[in-house]
């Protein structure tokens, strides 16, 4: 891996975990979504930081790029990610429904 891009790898990594922490303390994030969001940054950052180790245990399963696996993965979290904000905007539709429903009826 190129040392620039590891730098920059790890510096995002770094300045995420520090707002994943953020959003933790201004309770944005409940324990769930912190401990989820901390350990897909330290995976990143580990994969940053040591490269050759992640080369190494690819090659072992017959995967021989890297670039692969990351976006491979990034299409799976994202997904992931997507089908979760879903279901809350869903959620919350149907929540933010039944109290206008209940507004109108009362004005009625």
């Amino acid at each position: 891996m190129v040392l620039g891009i590891q730098i920059i790898g790890i510096v995002f990594a770094i300045g995420m975990i520090f707002l994943t922490y953020l959003c933790y303390r201004k309770n944005d994030f409940n324990i769930k979504d912190f401990s989820l969001w901390m350990i897909a940054w330290i995976l990143f950052l580990i994969a940053a930081i040591f490269p050759n180790t992640l080369n190494k245990a690819l090659e072992s399963l017959r995967i021989y790029s890297v670039f692969d696996v990351f976006v491979v993965g990034g299409f799976i979290f994202i997904t992931s990610i997507v089908f979760y904000l879903y279901r809350v905007t869903r959620r919350n539709q149907r929540k933010l429904e039944k109290v206008v429903k209940e507004l109108a009826l009362k004005k009625k």
